[in-house]
This record gives C-alpha cells, sequence and structure tokens, in this order.
C-alpha cells in the first residue's frame, strides 16, 4: 500500500485523523478568493461573500437531507460537539437535563458532559461490549430513568479510534419512541457510511470537514441545522460507494497479514457487527507504544496511538478501557487508517513489512535505524533544545524523546517542572521546527517508585537526598538507554552541562567549560556503558553562547 501524493518512500494511514487536502478542494478555495469578506455586510463584498455561504449551506443541506436553515457552521468538530451537548444542557437547565452518552465518546462529548454534569445536568454513561458496541438494552433502561425531563443522548455513528459502527437504526428508534432528542458524531462516518437524516432523522449531527479532505477548522452541526464543507462534503458522499469496498479489502488483507506475522496480536472491535471499511485498529501486548509509534515514524509510515486528539497524552485510550481491552503494563496500540489517495501497490512501501519487523520491539534491539542515529532527550528547555539543534547541524540523525514523570489528572499541574506537561509541548514545538522525529515516553511509575518514594523515605530517616541524582542515576538515562537499544539508536544525548572525554581509552565524566553552569555533580551515577555512548554537545560552550 502506497499513498500516490507522497510517493512510495512514504505512507500516510492516519486519515482518521486528517486527510489530506483534495486538489478540488484547494481549487475550489482559490476560486472563491474573492469571497474573503464578512456575510452579514450589506455592501457588495459582503452580498458576495454572503452568496457563497448560503450556496455552501443549501448544498449542505441537500447532501445530507435537511434543510439549509438547519445548518450551523462551526470550527471544527469539537466545538459541534460542545455546542450540541452543552448547548442542550444550558438551554434546558431549569427542568433538570437528562445526558444519556456511551463510555466510549469522543472526548469533545465526554467533557461536554462532565461540564454539565457539573453545572446541574444529570449525566449517564453507557458501558459497551468488547467490540466497542452500545447494548440497547442498557440505552432503554437509561432511557426509562428520563422520567419527562429533557434528555439528549449522544452516540457516536463509528468510534475514531477503533471503527466500531453503532446500530444507529436501532438507536434512533428507542431515543425518539422514548421521547428524547439524539445527537450523533458523525465524523468518522460521513464520507464513509451512508450517513442521511432521511435515513436516520437525528436532531444534532457533527461533521467536520478536515476528515474528509477539507480545511481544518470548519466544522458543522446539524441542529435542525447542519454543516457545509463544500467541495469536500460533495467529494466524499460521491466518492463514498466507489472507495469504501476498496479500503475495506485493504483493512481486511493488512488484518489478514498482521495477524500471521505479529505473535499476540489484538484487532480491537473485530467482533463488532460493522466496523468503519478504512480503520483498522490493533494491539501488541509487551510492546512498547512509544517505540512503536516513532520506529514507524522514522519509517515514513503515518499512524497514531489512538485517537489523534489525544496523542499528546501518555494515558491510556478510554475507548480500550470501556472495552475492556488495553489494560497490561506494556501495550502498543496503533490505529492505521485509509483515504482517498491510499492504494495498493505490491510493489511498493508495504506497511505490513514495516509492522512486522517493528511489533516485537521489546523482544529484542533493533538493527541501528542510521549509522549515526542518536536520541536525544528534549524537555523543552533551552539547553536540551540547543543540543537537538547542534547535533542535528552536525549531520546526525537525531530522535527527540520527552519524559512525562509527572501526572496531575485533569488539571494542568505545576509549570516549569522538570519534565512536567508544558515542557512536553514545548519540546514538541521545537521537534516540529527542527524537522526531527519525537515521542513521549510516560516514566511515571518508575520515577514514583525509584525517585519520589526514595526521597520520602531518606527524608524520613533524617537524611537529605538529591532527587536529580537518582533519577539521573535511576530514571533518566536508565530507560533512554532501553529506549535507544529498541529504536537502533546508537547514541544518547542531552542539553546538561558536562562533558564526556576519553581517557585511555575509557569513557570518563568531566566537568562542563562553563563552571558557573557544570551540572557533574548529579551525573556522577551514570554507569560508565552509558558515558560510552553519551553526547553533551553543550557541555563545551558558555551558558552565554548557549
Amino acid at each position: 500500500m502506497t499513498n500516490t501524493r507522497q510517493g512510495s518512500d512514504a505512507i500516510y494511514l492516519d486519515h482518521a485523523a486528517t486527510s489530506p487536502m483534495r486538489a478540488e478542494v484547494w481549487a475550489a478555495m482559490e476560486a472563491a478568493r474573492d469571497c474573503g469578506y464578512n456575510p452579514v455586510s450589506t455592501h457588495a463584498y459582503g452580498r458576495r461573500a454572503h452568496e457563497r455561504l448560503e450556496d455552501a449551506r443549501a448544498e449542505f443541506a441537500e447532501l445530507l437531507g435537511c434543510r439549509p436553515r438547519e445548518i450551523c457552521f462551526t470550527g471544527g468538530g469539537t466545538e459541534s460537539d460542545n455546542l450540541a451537548v452543552l448547548g442542550f444542557a444550558r438551554a434546558n437547565l431549569e427542568q433538570g437535563p437528562y445526558l444519556i452518552l456511551s463510555e466510549v465518546e469522543h472526548k469533545a462529548c465526554l467533557e461536554a458532559a462532565k461540564r454539565a454534569g457539573a453545572e446541574g445536568a444529570e449525566v449517564r454513561l453507557l458501558p459497551v461490549d468488547v467490540s466497542g458496541g452500545v447494548r440497547l438494552t442498557d440505552l432503554e433502561r437509561a432511557l426509562a430513568d428520563a422520567t419527562e425531563r429533557p434528555t439528549l443522548v449522544s452516540i457516536m455513528w463509528a468510534n475514531n479510534e477503533v471503527g466500531t459502527v453503532q446500530p444507529m437504526a436501532e438507536i434512533e428508534r428507542l431515543v425518539h419512541e422514548s421521547g428524547a432528542l439524539l445527537h450523533t458524531d458523525a465524523v468518522q462516518a460521513y464520507g464513509k457510511e451512508d450517513v442521511s437524516l432521511d435515513r436516520i432523522p437525528a436532531d444534532l449531527l457533527t461533521a467536520t470537514a478536515h476528515k474528509l479532505g477539507g480545511p481544518v477548522g470548519i466544522g458543522l452541526l446539524f441542529c435542525r441545522e447542519g454543516v457545509d464543507l463544500q467541495p469536500a462534503a460533495r467529494l466524499a458522499a460521491e466518492h463514498r460507494e466507489e472507495k469504501a469496498p476498496a479500503w475495506r479489502e485493504m483493512r481486511e488483507r493488512l488484518e489478514a497479514r498482521l495477524r500471521d506475522r505479529v505473535p499476540n496480536l489484538v484487532v480491537h472491535a473485530a467482533g463488532a457487527d460493522r466496523r468503519l471499511p478504512h480503520v483498522l485498529s490493533v494491539g501488541v501486548p509487551g510492546c512498547d507504544a512509544g517505540a512503536l509509534l516513532l520506529s514507524l515514524d522514522l519509517e515514513g509510515v503515518a499512524v497514531s496511538g489512538g485517537s489523534a486528539c489525544s496523542s499528546g497524552s501518555a494515558a491510556g485510550s478510554h475507548v480500550l478501557g470501556a472495552m475492556g481491552l488495553g489494560q497490561e503494563e506494556e501495550y502498543a496500540t496503533v490505529r492505521l487508517s485509509f483515504g482517498p489517495d491510499t492504494t495498493s501497490d505490491r510493489g511498493g512501501h508495504d506497511p505490513g513489512d514495516v509492522a512486522d519487523r517493528r511489533a516485537g520491539l521489546t523482544a529484542r534491539p533493533m538493527e541501528p535505524v542510521s549509522t549515526r542515529s542518536v536520541l536525544t532527550a528534549m524537555s523543552g528547555g533551552v539547553d536540551s533544545s540547543v543540543a537537538a539543534a547542534l547535533l542535528s547541524e552536525r549531520g546526525y540523525r537525531v530522535v527527540g524523546v520527552t519524559m512525562k514523570t509527572f501526572c496531575y489528572g485533569d488539571v494542568p499541574g505545576p509549570t516549569r517542572t522538570c519534565c512536567g506537561l508544558e515542557g512536553i509541548s514545548d519540546a514538541k514545538s521545537v521537534a516540529a521546527r527542527l524537522g526531527v522525529a519525537h515521542t513521549v515516553f510516560d516514566v511515571e511509575e518508575s520515577f514514583s517508585r525509584d525517585v519520589i518514594d526514595d526521597f520520602v523515605s531518606e527524608y524520613a530517616a533524617g537524611r537529605t537526598p538529591i532527587p536529580c541524582v537518582r533519577c539521573n542515576s535511576f530514571t533518566k538515562f536508565r530507560d533512554l538507554v532501553v529506549r535507544a537499544d529498541l529504536l537502533g539508536c546508537e547514541y544518547l544525548a542531552t542539553g546538561h552541562y558536562a562533558r564526556v572525554k576519553q581517557r585511555n581509552g575509557t569513557a570518563r565524566l568531566c566537568r562542563a567549560e562553563d563552571d558557573r553552569k557544570d551540572q557533574t555533580y548529579f551525573l556522577w551515577g551514570i554507569p560508565r556503558e552509558v558515558l560510552e555512548r553519551l553526547f553533551l554537545p553543550i557541555g563545551e560552550m558558555d551558558k552565554s553562547a548557549v
């Protein structure tokens, strides 16, 4: 399988996150350049923009099977979901609104429901079966508790992580027979399933352009109103019947190949009555998720570890958790998703070969991905960023990694902590600017055990431990070596102010060029074998130069 847009050396299998802009969409956007004005203005420019906007609204209404005035354009799927769920709750707050969702809804719906619950709504979450399907008996019981209250049921048409298609016809019947309203997040389903309001008369429906080959930042909410993504929406509707069988055949062939070659492979939602044709979600127990995804990236294969909206989080998938899957300490999830330009090319770069070769990461070290590959710890700060930049300039293949050592739950936590959440975001941005691969490794458990617990016990015993020494000796460098071996990186690098020098054929840790910034005092516990592979680029520099 190759992506014809990217050529045979790169494979884009992350269309469930975003599908690249279609050529027809670019052409339509170019044609609309003269309409970039406020459509409510009364002058000629505003009238022209208004006409184009209403034409798009009418076209989308035709595609969905609704009236143009029922279409509401938004800034994306998240805004549409928020507006549907939270907007309903707030509009009915005085009557005590009742919200029913499944446990596998998109976080945009779940978080909106959580907020509504804090504001006075009652929220009921429905469990799912092992395939991620909603049980109709559970829905019936939940609806029986509505007791004349304003009730909204929000069930996604098809799951964004594992592809399970819900029985929307039966759900719609039960919801409307009870007198409740139905919202469905059809972001993943539109263009792949027959999403029609004539067939499934939902009351609210969410869609977004960038899943269809349209631009990012354009969404729709049908609320007896809907959304238009011309021409992406029409293109998706026109090509659905043409593409869906090919996607399904590719999915089934790749699934069979992976089952045959990857030991203990778990195909998520394999028992579902229906799945999206373009999504294949698999799990590999005992495999390091971050290393697997990063190694695929280094091979030129773009996939996701689950929902792209949660890819910055090291937490496990709430969808798989609700399905009773992925509870192992190490469990790698890979979501492969096809798009209009994904084709089968047996002579090209096949993701089955790559996935097969990379799936056994925890069982054995890989061959070096490059003769000059360096796994570089990036905290998001200046020092580690400069270290990565220097190595890149010197011709090394830099692979950036940030270690997540803390978990603050639903709150952002303290700012500027070492390896905290804010640093992760900064490190991602730096890696993007440098054009290097980057991933996040969750070392919260080992950090808590080897650093935090040790500090507490030592302090209680009347001693004054130095957490940085403990972290570097027992967490950071130990885990960096493990990840480097998994990824086939020959060397390690950090942004510490220290130097490694060879004396009599042995690597020794030495003080930094800048005595004022020297950090050897908390690096002394690094094993000798690690020093043999360690680069400390800024240790030769004065801080002012950095």
